[in-house]
């Protein structure tokens, strides 16, 4: 009577859930398979399907894998009622099923919210949300999740974006507007960024305070608002920490500790960035900025720019590459300096060689703070011995 009551029970918390085809197909072990059920527990689209898990399931489902020792096969540890739970027939061919196994999509759901792009913005620019939302559809918008430890490999987890697009409330535009406003007329001013012209300096708390309040009545999905205020001619703005010269370095996006991020499409984007504009990465094509269109057809022009921009927040902010997270810390660094060189006779420092004496000097400098000794070494390669040394120069 106890196990029927714990198959029943089992039954209706995994009704959605199926891992067994109609055929009789071998028994799939491991860590693969075991990462694949887990997922399913946890991530609302596991198997392609929109399933409902509960929370005593899930805590069913972690004691039973805190249970079992390292190395040995869950599955083999699942009781026939378990078994028989998990077997429930969703109708999936054994490809299907092997598919969804190895294939896990996770659906992230992205808000873009419009801030001034009903004709009451800069350039009176109207983008109807429903457009902005055609275009987002079309992106190829997987990306691959790959661990990197113990060697590169491609995980089973595919994120899957699923954006909302959506106006702002009413209001946001305009008070978006006045905060810009105050700020533009109590605030410094500053040219080193703009030799020609004045540039007005706003705060970023001034405007994102109020995007705060905004997100604080959202339903907690990741939220990116695209702003273009009214136009503030004859000023031109940007923003910075403080909003005086002497601050951080300016700019027209801002990412917040919660989950949200705004871009203001109307704010001067200072050019910094490698090349002729000094030093950073900000350039032309960074942000989208409505000077840069014509005006008979900027609404249609804009758009594929502002999908593209929300689609690089997204792989920054909501699901970004492995390599952008911590660290790890080594005692000992060392840097190899790789030369592609067409001769034996090495280039002389200075003539496209690094000063390798100078660059060691100055990171032992900032390694010794924290217990780190930096060794600096020249390699030297011939095109001639290396054919993906001619590969790499020549594209």
């Amino acid at each position: 009577m106890q196990q029927q009551h714990e198959q029943t029970s089992l039954k209706r918390q995994l009704e959605p859930l199926h891992v067994r085809s109609r055929h009789r197909w071998p028994a799939i072990t491991g860590a693969r398979l075991v990462a694949a059920l887990l997922v399913c527990l946890l991530l609302p689209s596991a198997l392609g399907a929109h399933v409902q898990v509960s929370r005593s399931m899930r805590e069913q489902m972690r004691r039973f894998v805190s249970k079992v020792p390292l190395g040995i096969d869950y599955l083999g540890q699942l009781t026939d009622s378990q078994r028989t739970a998990w077997s429930h027939d969703i109708g999936y061919t054994i490809n299907q099923t092997l598919q969804a196994l190895t294939e896990v999509k996770v659906e992230i759901i992205v808000n873009v919210k419009l801030v001034g792009f009903g004709g009451d913005g800069n350039e009176a620019l109207h983008i109807a949300d429903h457009d902005l939302q055609l275009y987002l559809r079309t992106l190829h918008n997987q990306l691959d999740t790959v661990a990197l430890h113990p060697s590169p490999e491609h995980m089973l987890i595919k994120p899957e974006f699923i954006f909302r697009v959506m106006p702002a409330y009413y209001e946001l535009a305009p008070r978006v507007a006045a905060a810009i406003n105050q700020a533009i007329n109590t605030g410094q001013t500053t040219n080193a960024f703009t030799p020609d012209y004045q540039l007005h300096l706003v705060p970023y708390h001034e405007v994102d305070k109020i995007i705060d309040e905004d997100f604080s009545h959202s339903d907690g999905s990741y939220t990116i608002y695209l702003l273009n205020p009214p136009a503030h001619a004859p000023y031109a703005y940007t923003y910075n920490e403080q909003g005086n010269a002497t601050d951080s370095c300016p700019g027209s996006l801002y990412v917040s500790s919660k989950r949200y991020a705004w871009f203001d499409i109307s704010a001067n984007l200072t050019f910094y960035g490698p090349g002729p504009g000094g030093k950073g990465q900000v350039f032309a094509h960074s942000t989208p900025i409505l000077q840069h269109y014509k005006q008979d057809s900027m609404a249609q022009a804009v758009l594929p720019d502002l999908v593209a921009l929300v689609w690089s927040a997204c792989q920054h902010l909501i699901w970004p590459p492995l390599h952008h997270s911590k660290l790890s810390y080594n005692k000992n660094l060392e840097i190899h300096i790789v030369y592609m060189v067409d001769a034996l006779q090495r280039p002389r420092p200075g003539n496209g060689r690094v000063d390798v004496a100078e660059l060691q000097a100055q990171l032992s400098s900032i390694g010794q703070r924290i217990g780190q000794s930096v060794s600096v070494m020249e390699h030297f390669v011939l095109f001639a011995e290396c054919d993906h040394c001619v590969t790499a120069y020549a594209g």
